[in-house]
């Protein structure tokens, strides 16, 4: 077990010592899946199948930051609900602090069907790991959600675990 620690350790490290950064004037294009749910977590007693993904991209205005844009969609099936299906919009910024991990800061917008719009600030953290040449990259993030519309339907707060993968020009 201290070998396989020590080895993940060791990798963890190694890859900042690969790390590529953005440059002033980057494109990006990336796609991602959150909030993947099949059946582990229930709603009230509720098998449940739910799943987020989104598409967007962003332009770097220095090396370290860059606004960026996602339009999404995702599907929830509750065991005793009909279907939901929602269309969501992120507009955000993000901040490399330290070579591959950036901050983010969006709003979000999610009109689920049958239902009225609703408003989220989202706080992201994540890591950027390049993968085959400098513009391909996969990064895993962690999300926190803040609702600012009242919905019988939604939480006011949201965590979870994001995964992206990306290319940047």
């Amino acid at each position: 077990m201290k070998k396989i620690l020590f080895v993940a350790a060791a990798a963890l490290v190694s890859t900042g010592a690969f790390a590529q950064n953005f440059e002033k004037g980057d494109v990006f294009i990336n796609g991602s899946i959150s909030e993947l749910d099949l059946g582990i977590f229930s709603n009230d007693g509720d098998n449940t199948t739910q799943i987020e993904g989104s598409v967007g991209g962003g332009y770097f205005f220095t090396d370290k930051f860059a606004a960026d844009v996602e339009l999404g969609g995702s599907f929830s099936k509750f065991e005793k609900e009909d279907a939901e299906k929602e269309f969501n919009f992120e507009i955000g910024a993000r901040y490399y602090v330290w070579d591959n991990i950036y901050a983010r800061l969006a709003y979000r917008g999610e009109k689920p069907s049958g239902s009225d719009m609703a408003s989220w600030g989202v706080i992201e953290a994540g890591y950027n790991w390049f993968l085959i040449s400098d513009a391909v990259y996969f990064a895993p993030a962690l999300y926190f959600k803040k609702g600012f519309t009242k919905d019988i339907n939604k939480e006011t707060n949201a965590f979870g675990i994001k995964v992206t993968g990306g290319v940047r020009f």
